[in-house]
């Protein structure tokens, strides 16, 4: 609850529940986009404990890979236990990874493909 208010309170938001709501959103952030603003977003939109695949991610984010938008990968991995790993040897790390943006659409969702998989 309080980080869920933080969150919104730099303007953080559900992408919504049914289809409409998150079409409704996904124009939203394109015109954000579009507008040279800057988008975090969270395209699994929930924890994930273990191995995960790329390929679970909701494809909505796809719609939003416009031209000359930088993109910042990030992963956060070994973060839904801290307890847990603190003795342990797969202490929480995050790693970046940027898109330049002048690489085509193509190129760019080979390079989220390539990051989310390793």
């Amino acid at each position: 609850p309080v980080l869920g208010t933080i969150i919104r309170a730099f303007g953080g938001f559900s992408i919504g529940g049914t289809l409409e709501e998150k079409a409704k959103s996904l124009f939203y952030i394109r015109s954000v986009l579009e507008d040279k603003g800057s988008v975090l977003i969270f395209p699994e939109a929930r924890l994930v404990r273990g191995n995960h695949t790329f390929e679970d991610f909701q494809k909505g984010y796809t719609y939003l890979m416009i031209e000359n938008t930088q993109v910042i990968l990030a992963k956060l991995e070994h973060f839904h236990s801290l307890l847990q790993h603190f003795f342990s040897k797969k202490r929480p790390q995050i790693t970046f990874y940027t898109i330049d943006s002048n690489v085509s659409k193509e190129d760019a969702l080979l390079a989220i493909k390539t990051f989310y998989s390793k």
